[in-house]
Parts: structure tokens; C-alpha cells; sequence
């Protein structure tokens, strides 16, 4: 029995405003026919292919082959929901690394584990700079009026997709505040 590799991101659905664990795996890459470095542009051109092939519409006449080309159409669909959002998650990471924010992991192994924040002023009402340390999965977040604040065991896609929000304080709000674990480590400078 070959053995599959699995690897998880988190992905934030705005449809139901939740957010929901997914899984992708060596599967979902064999259905469409593409690798693990794949664009999302090769990723879309394997699912409009793999579509086209086993359409169900093209099967009207034989039952048994209509069947067949409804399950692994499913397949498909399924493979390309898993690993569009794979690849927009992957490209996100790609695009911060370009914009040379330091790199917090290293910079907590070189500090001796102690998180190492290097805050990034965002554009927000009641939010001054948030910063993030990869290997101590803590998001600081400096507010205006309340002081510093420590979020705890927060995934790198989930302080991505804040740092990428059209509104931080929402994101904030929804997705981080009642999810995880805080505390406030610098009040208010009067």
C-alpha cells in the first residue's frame, strides 16, 4: 500500500465566516495531474482539462461510463477546491518572504527562543503595528488605546491572511480574539 504524505494549512472560508482545517494530500496532486510546485494558473488548466475528459455530459449514453465519470468528476472538483486554496495559501507565504519581513524563525533560534517581533504599522482605527514570531507562534498586536497584547499558538497562514485583510480589526475580531489564547504584556503609555 503506498503511503501518503499529508500536509495541513489552515484556510479562512468567507462564505460561512468560519474557519475550517483542511487537508491535502498526495491524492488531490495525482486526480488533476500536477506536483507540489504548481502554480495555481497549472493547477486551473489541469482541473479545465480534467473536466473536459470526464464531464459527465459526455457520458449521456452509457450508463455505466456516466457513473464512473460522475465520481471522479467529484474527484476532481474536490482536488481543485483542496488545492486552489493550497496554492493562493502557498503563493501568500511566497509573497511576504519577497517583501524581505525579517525571518522570525531565525531570529527566535538566534535570540534563544525568546520571540523576536518586529512590528509592521498597519492601516486600522484601533490597531497601531502587529508583529509576528514564526517559531513561538505568538502575534503581538499594539493598540492605540490598550496597550500591547500577546496572542498565543497562532498559525503563520492565520497571521497572514490578518497581515492581507481588507479590514485588520475585523479579521482581529472574528478569527483571533475569542480563538486564542491571550494576554496583554504592555499597558497603555499615559
Amino acid at each position: 500500500m503506498k503511503h501518503r504524505r499529508h500536509f495541513y494549512f489552515y484556510d479562512y472560508l468567507a462564505g460561512n465566516n468560519s474557519l475550517t482545517f483542511l487537508m491535502v494530500n498526495d491524492s488531490h496532486f495525482e486526480v488533476l495531474g500536477v506536483n507540489r510546485n504548481s502554480t495555481f494558473d497549472e493547477i486551473k488548466k489541469a482541473y479545465r482539462r480534467q473536466m473536459k475528459k470526464w464531464h459527465p455530459d459526455r457520458f449521456r449514453d452509457n450508463t455505466d461510463e456516466l457513473l464512473k465519470a460522475i465520481e471522479v468528476s467529484k474527484q476532481i472538483n474536490n482536488a481543485f477546491q483542496v488545492l486552489k486554496d493550497h496554492a493562493a495559501a502557498s503563493k501568500t507565504t511566497i509573497d511576504l518572504k519577497k517583501q524581505k519581513y525579517p525571518d522570525s524563525k531565525s531570529a527566535s533560534k538566534r535570540t534563544g527562543g525568546k520571540p523576536d517581533f518586529h512590528r509592521v504599522k498597519v492601516n486600522s482605527d484601533t490597531i497601531w503595528s502587529i508583529g509576528y514570531d514564526a517559531f513561538t507562534k505568538i502575534l503581538q498586536v499594539e493598540f492605540y488605546d490598550a496597550g500591547v497584547y500577546h496572542y498565543f499558538n497562532v498559525p503563520e497562514p492565520i497571521y497572514t491572511a490578518l497581515m492581507y485583510a481588507n479590514s485588520v480589526d475585523d479579521y482581529l475580531n472574528t478569527n483571533i480574539t475569542w480563538k486564542y489564547h491571550s494576554e496583554q504584556v504592555q499597558p497603555t503609555s499615559s
